[in-house]
């Protein structure tokens, strides 16, 4: 699975990008008026399914997600979900089918920075200092 940025705003791009876990970027004309930028055509340089804009119109864009890997198998096509607005929905995308996703910067912090992950590195940081002065204490 590949993990997109979707941003207009470069400092965003380069924050996301020094995370090491993000692919690249994806945007669209609105994240572009927002951002400032004038010249659409040398921004942007794809077009992806708009999971979002997708439930918003027919109501099930994770239905939506599943027919078209059901589709496309078979092929070289990679389903690429975007306009994604929680960590929730990246999960239920990926579990859907779609093979990447393209989320905000809000989104991307908040998979990076989940509470009970922390909670668990500080737990097995615990166990390390307590494994090494154990280790330490029988030399």
């Amino acid at each position: 699975m590949a993990l997109f940025l979707d941003s207009a705003v470069i400092r965003e791009v380069e924050r996301a990008s020094s995370l090491g876990f993000v692919s690249g970027a994806t945007t669209n004309p609105t994240l572009l008026v927002k951002a400032g930028h004038t010249d659409f055509h040398r921004a942007l340089e794809g077009i992806c399914s708009q999971f979002n804009r997708s439930t918003r119109f027919t109501g099930d864009g994770i239905a939506l997600i599943g027919n078209l890997r059901i589709i496309l198998s078979g092929t070289q096509c990679e389903i690429l979900a975007a306009s994604i607005k929680s960590s929730a929905e990246a999960a239920e995308v990926l579990l859907a089918g779609s093979h990447h996703i393209s989320v905000p910067f809000v989104v991307i912090a908040d998979m990076a920075e989940n509470s009970l992950s922390q909670m668990a590195i500080g737990e097995f940081d615990q166990k390390l200092s307590q494994m090494e002065a154990l280790s330490d204490n029988r030399k």
